[in-house]
């Protein structure tokens, strides 16, 4: 049943020809993909997946139910539980960016380590042209100069680096945001979304960035 709507779901995607951000990691996925479509609605026509939408048939779901003449940007939670799930979705819904937040133990027991976890998690890669990594996951740092080396665009993201692509950084000013040790903007550390997960946040802004959005678009 599901082979269906995945046909129709590709057939819709190339007569939109949306610009596709897949956005994966152990957790985080979801936060990020509301904040990158919040970032991208500044200039964009954006759909982004509802809820927890993350697999096959959520995603075609997603396309076949939502997605009309003139969008110009699909945001894509995409999960998994084992190895191919991701690299499946990707084969009929390639990312041109793609996300991962972060490596962490959920669902470990179907992993079986963190190695598989990363492994599976880094099918997103594949068809991406540029490639937003939280740099904090020290797996994740070793998978940005693996993918250098393969010639995919990397941006790094931190919550403690400055000398990160995108950094948000507690610092004698207040919460700097920060670009490879140069200080763009102040921003406001009250804010919700600048809790506990500004290396999310920090993602979210490359991938704006990455789109075109201009800086002082993104810090308002």
């Amino acid at each position: 049943l599901a082979v269906g709507f995945v046909r129709q779901a590709e057939t819709t995607l190339k007569r939109i020809a949306p610009v596709v951000v897949g956005i994966t990691g152990s957790y985080g996925k979801t936060s990020t993909k509301g904040y990158v479509a919040h970032l991208l609605a500044a200039r964009f026509s954006v759909v982004a997946s509802p809820k927890s939408f993350n697999n096959r048939a959520g995603l075609a779901r997603t396309v076949n139910e939502h997605l009309v003449a003139g969008t110009d940007g699909l945001v894509a939670e995409m999960g998994t539980y084992g190895p191919g799930e991701i690299a499946a979705i990707c084969a009929w819904l390639p990312p041109k960016i793609a996300v991962i937040t972060a490596i962490g133990p959920v669902h470990l027991e179907r992993f079986g380590s963190l190695e598989n976890t990363l492994s599976a998690k880094a099918e997103i890669v594949e068809s991406a042209e540029t490639v937003v990594l939280n740099v904090d996951d020290e797996r994740l740092a070793g998978l940005a100069s693996v993918l250098e080396d393969r010639g995919k665009v990397v941006i790094r993201c931190s919550a403690c680096d400055v000398g990160a692509d995108v950094a948000l950084v507690d610092d004698s000013g207040g919460l700097g945001w920060y670009s490879k040790n140069r200080r763009l903007a102040t921003l406001d550390p009250t804010a919700p979304a600048l809790g506990a997960a500004r290396t999310n946040v920090a993602a979210a802004i490359g991938v704006a960035s990455a789109l075109g959005c201009p800086d002082e678009e993104i810090r308002a």
